[in-house]
């Protein structure tokens, strides 16, 4: 399944400059990431697993003027901790959501 990354909020905020060059680089050659994990907290959808990803494909799509999507499958399980939707409001509040809210999160 695709989602519009504009729907998705951040679950992590730890994102590392070499991994988005990574996957940018994947993303030039044609080639397919992986899906990343989505998981609903609160009535917002979060990336639980994926924010390089996430973050790349941002990167790749504004330079070609294409709208960010991407695949995702649902990140419930395992279970999460139950601080992860205290983290993730703290997440949103510090950053926001969408792709400016991505864009927000500096890279280490």
């Amino acid at each position: 399944m695709k989602i519009v990354i504009e729907e998705l909020c951040p679950g992590e905020r730890d994102v590392f400059e070499y991994k988005v060059r990574a996957y940018r680089k994947k993303l030039e050659k044609g080639e397919t990431l992986e899906p990343i994990r989505v998981v609903e907290v609160a009535g917002r959808k979060h990336v639980r697993d994926g924010a390089h990803r996430v973050r790349a494909t941002i990167d790749y799509c504004e330079a070609r003027n294409l709208l960010p999507e991407i695949e995702y499958i649902d990140g419930s399980e395992p279970p999460i901790y139950p601080l992860y939707p205290v983290t993730c409001k703290m997440i949103v509040d510090d950053f926001g959501c969408g792709v400016e809210g991505f864009k927000r999160i500096p890279l280490l």
